[in-house]
Parts: structure tokens; C-alpha cells; sequence
């Protein structure tokens, strides 16, 4: 191939194409982002966590956040009336979050998927990358270039970065489709004119997954998820609707429907790696960089994307061989092991224990706060839980399971 007239292409503009863009451009590269769909409300939580944050430093600074003060975890659904309006419900737990310390993030913020990733392509721009708002329409690779057309231009560069979500062309075209058994079916509402500082999961045994309000500065996004292989959109809009019945949530608001995939890897996925040739990588959703149990994206969309930057900026050796085996180290594992945590964490004996153990010890609380915000990973996880739990606590939580066994179920 000639004419080569960037050193990389980026398919995508989403968090893990413009943070690799930015910091790619800010190291002088020559960068070109293919995205025809900036501005944007990609349908997510918006969860921001502290390390997330600390990514990215100053680069979302005027992005209106919404600090999250508590997040409430509610056992999966138990009883013929599986979400009965209150005053009977589920067992629950609210966990309280630490307001921010001064000079560090607040540990968990939510915001809107329209600014958030504006202002990720705005600092990528203000570096010196160049937005082409245009679609990728067909990627090829040789060994010494790499070839995209989009729908009015053809473009090429030295080296490519498929950013461009679940359903990548980039992955696509150059290696393989994320197989059904890594991706989860996610779909909900957003419900308008609601303010709240609480997050609320709900978690739910058939189909596994779990339920989530998510508050947004002026509106909560409510979902639900579960693998693509084990549910089908009718029955996770069903469970979701009496949910929000029960909550009182949707009562007189105007609600607006989104779905969409999210991969969540298993383990054969972990073990294959994240695909990359000879002159591109992948990054993000495309990578299936997501947590198969919590399915949080942006960190891991960040942290690729950064990877990837460093990879290519780095002297010597192959960038695709740099870049994968930094993924290898510690995503990948990570990634292996919330897999392995997921295959019994929603079955609601599970879950209850989980949520009665939040209840009665302060160490455990403190736990689940760390794995929710990336501050402890899935390591001997319930060992972990176990060593915390207080004798005291520990007797509790037995009481608790007993007593709800010799309850009658309703």
C-alpha cells in the first residue's frame, strides 16, 4: 500500500478510540478517529470510578457528574410474588460511599454518555487528532499498512485500532466475532424528571443477572442484563417492568427504551486473549474487555486504550505482542476470575448470604465497597470474605438464613 497518511486509524471515538487517540497525538503521532456518531447517549450506567478517574485526570473537567453518596444491593427474588410493592421486599443492604477526600475523586460518579465521551474526543482534537465523522465501511491489513474505507473516503495508515464496540468490523474483518456465549443482553429505560444520589442493584437468579437504577443529573438509568446465552430480551423486559412497578419508578414519568450487547468474556475467551495482528489492535467492547460479572466497561476501555497508546509509542519490538501480553498479565486474569465468581454469585441462596453478610459486618462491607469500586479484585474473593466476617457477625448471618428458611414463602 502507499500513500500513507497517518501513522494510526482509529474505527471508533468512544472512550477506549479517544483516550488511545489522545494520548497517541499528544506524543506526536499522527492521528485520524473515523466516528460518525459523535455527539451521542450510548445506553449505560455511566458509572465513574476514582481509578477511572484517575486515568484521565483533568481531561472531562466541566463534565457534569452526579457523585453517588450509597448504593443499595437487594437479594435476588424470592416467593411467588418475586417484587411485591413495598412494605414486604427482598433482603437489602445500604452501603454507604466516603464523600471525597480532598485532592482525590469522589469514589464513584455517574455521568451521560453524550458528555462524557464528548470531552474524551474534544481533549483527543485539542492534542491534534483529526475526527473524520464518517463510518467504516471496510478494513484490510498487510504487513506494512492497513487500508479503511468509510462511506465517502478511503484512508490509510500505518497502523489501526478497532474501537468500535461489540459488534466491531474491525474484529470482524481481521479475526473473529465475540462468540454468543460472551455477551450479555442488556436492556432498560431512561426515566426522566427522578434525582436521586442512590445506586440500587437488584439481583436476580432466572435468568442470572441482575437489575440496576443508575442516577443520572436529571434522569436514573434503569437496565437489566443477563448472558446472551442463558435469556431473551422478552423475559428480561418483563422482569424489569415489574420491578419498576413495584419501585413506583416509572409512575406518570416519561420513560424512553434502549437496549444493546455488552460482551462479558468466559473463560475460554480469557484464555484465547484479545486478538491482534501484525498491524492493528483491538481496544474496549471490541477487545471484550468487560467485567463478565459487574459488565463495567469504561475503566477497561480506558485502560486498553491506554495500553494500546503505550504499545505503539514504545521503541522495538512488535506492539501487538507488547500490547496483548500487557493484557495477559492483569486484565485477562481478572477478567478469568469474575467469570469464574459469576457462575453462582446470582443464585439467590448466593446472594442472600452476600447481602446479609454486608448487613451484619463492617469489615465485609468495606470488601464489597472495594470490588465494586476496582479496589480489590476477585481473588479468593469469598475466602477473603470469610476472614473478615466478625465471630459476632458470622452468627448473625446464620441467623438470618435460618430464619428465612422456617418463613413461610409468599
Amino acid at each position: 500500500m502507499s500513500d500513507i497518511d497517518s501513522d494510526v486509524i482509529i474505527v471508533g471515538g468512544g472512550p477506549a478510540g479517544a483516550w488511545a487517540a489522545r494520548l497517541l497525538a499528544a506524543a506526536g503521532a499522527r492521528v485520524r478517529v473515523l466516528d460518525a456518531s459523535h455527539p451521542r447517549e450510548k445506553p449505560c450506567g455511566g458509572g465513574l470510578t476514582a481509578r477511572s478517574l484517575d486515568l484521565i485526570g483533568d481531561a472531562i473537567a466541566g463534565v457534569p457528574v452526579r457523585p453517588v453518596s450509597r448504593v443499595r444491593f437487594e437479594a435476588a427474588p424470592v416467593g411467588r410474588d418475586p417484587y411485591p410493592p413495598p412494605p414486604r421486599r427482598a433482603p437489602s443492604v445500604t452501603v454507604d460511599l466516603e464523600p471525597a477526600r480532598h485532592g482525590r475523586h469522589a469514589p464513584l460518579v455517574i455521568v451521560d454518555r453524550t458528555s462524557f465521551d464528548g470531552a474524551l474526543i474534544d481533549a483527543a482534537r485539542r492534542a491534534g487528532a483529526d475526527l473524520v465523522a464518517d463510518r467504516a465501511v471496510h478494513v484490510e491489513a498487510s504487513r506494512d499498512a492497513v487500508l479503511v474505507r468509510t462511506r465517502r473516503h478511503t484512508f490509510r495508515a500505518r497502523w489501526l485500532i478497532g474501537a468500535d464496540g461489540a459488534a466491531s468490523l474491525v474484529r470482524h474483518r481481521l479475526a473473529r466475532r465475540l462468540p454468543r456465549s460472551s455477551l450479555s443482553i442488556a436492556l432498560g429505560f431512561y426515566v426522566r424528571d427522578w434525582h436521586s444520589r442512590e445506586i440500587v442493584v437488584r439481583f436476580v437468579s432466572h435468568p442470572p443477572g441482575y437489575i440496576w437504577s443508575f442516577p443520572r443529573t436529571d434522569h436514573l438509568a434503569v437496565g437489566i442484563c443477563a448472558q446472551a446465552d442463558q435469556a431473551d430480551a422478552t423475559t428480561l423486559r418483563r422482569q424489569l417492568a415489574a420491578w419498576l412497578a413495584a419501585e413506583g419508578l416509572a409512575n406518570g414519568r416519561r420513560v424512553e427504551p434502549y437496549s444493546w450487547p455488552i460482551p462479558s468474556p468466559d473463560a475460554s475467551a480469557c484464555a484465547a486473549g484479545v486478538p491482534a495482528g501484525d498491524r492493528w489492535l483491538l481496544v474496549g467492547d471490541a477487545a471484550g474487555l468487560v467485567d463478565p460479572l459487574t459488565r463495567e466497561g469504561i475503566y477497561y476501555a480506558l485502560l486498553s486504550g491506554a495500553r494500546a497508546a503505550e504499545a505503539l509509542l514504545a521503541d522495538g519490538g512488535s506492539p501487538s505482542v507488547r500490547y496483548t501480553g500487557s493484557l495477559r498479565g492483569d486484565v485477562l486474569p481478572e477478567l478469568a476470575r469474575a467469570h469464574r465468581a459469576r457462575r453462582s454469585f446470582f443464585w439467590p441462596t448466593v446472594s442472600r448470604l452476600w447481602v446479609d453478610a454486608l448487613t451484619e459486618s463492617p469489615r465485609v462491607r468495606l470488601l464489597g465497597l472495594q470490588v465494586v469500586l476496582g479496589e480489590a479484585g476477585y481473588h479468593h474473593l469469598r475466602r477473603a470474605a470469610v476472614r473478615r466476617l466478625e465471630p459476632g457477625a458470622a452468627l448473625r448471618v446464620l441467623g438470618r438464613q435460618v430464619a428465612r428458611r422456617l418463613r413461610p414463602q409468599r
